[in-house]
């Protein structure tokens, strides 16, 4: 899976606003460029940070929780499912 697919099939089943889904569009980028800059494929990637459904997922139950916002305070990091990895 290419890196636009990817982050567009998380973005697809994401239940938020263009503003929240712009944000973390950023963020899951960002999380992609510094993952290949350290030397890891496309597919490290997804398995580190987890398949789209589930990221999604993840994701929407955290929005949930916050009433539909993304803080600027919040580390891309914790807004997603947590893998070991070696990476």
């Amino acid at each position: 899976m290419t890196e636009k697919n990817y982050v567009k099939a998380i973005l697809r089943n994401l239940n938020c606003s263009s503003k929240t889904r712009k944000q973390f569009h950023d963020t899951l980028i960002q999380m992609i460029t510094e993952k290949k800059e350290k030397g890891m494929s496309m597919a490290e990637i997804i398995d580190t940070i987890g398949d789209p459904e589930e990221v999604s997922n993840e994701m929407n139950a955290y929005l949930s929780e916050k009433n539909g916002a993304m803080p600027d305070f919040v580390e891309p990091n914790d807004l997603l499912p947590r893998r070991s990895s070696s990476y």
